[in-house]
């Protein structure tokens, strides 16, 4: 099931579109937005063109942050956001089919967001170390 919309490029782009919508209703920019997901604005940018669809972290994180309902995003139906008293329950077999469809495991999206904070924590020490350097 997933795995069809993976392949289909204007199921990604209204994907991306509406992706856009649950930004511009939360108020929040693409770099806030990336912030939100320790992410840079070129993947919210490549969310929202329809380029790539969000893992099933990203998914997680929309779902339990801001109340956004996966079923919306994935397929236009319902309602935007879910109401707060809805148990994040009932998404966890949608985010099953999810990790099978992308064949990535959890550990793996943290693996990424590690990495990613690390390159820009190594990449700070190095204009700091640099920055003294000049300064001496």
């Amino acid at each position: 099931m997933f795995q069809k919309l993976t392949d289909n490029k204007p199921a990604k782009q209204e994907i991306g579109k509406r992706f856009a919508r649950i930004r511009e209703c939360l108020a929040l920019g693409q770099k806030e937005m990336a912030a939100h997901f320790g992410l840079t604005q070129g993947c919210i940018a490549h969310f929202e063109k329809g380029t790539v669809i969000p893992g099933p972290g990203h998914l997680r994180m929309l779902n339990r942050k801001f109340h956004v309902d996966i079923t919306w995003l994935l397929y236009g139906r319902g309602s935007m956001f879910r109401r707060s008293g809805e148990p994040n329950e009932m998404y966890r077999e949608l985010y099953e089919q999810l990790e099978q469809a992308y064949k990535v495991p959890e550990v793996a999206l943290v693996l990424d967001a590690k990495l990613l904070e690390t390159k820009k924590l190594f990449k700070r020490e190095i204009a700091e170390h640099f920055t003294s350097a000049i300064g001496e």
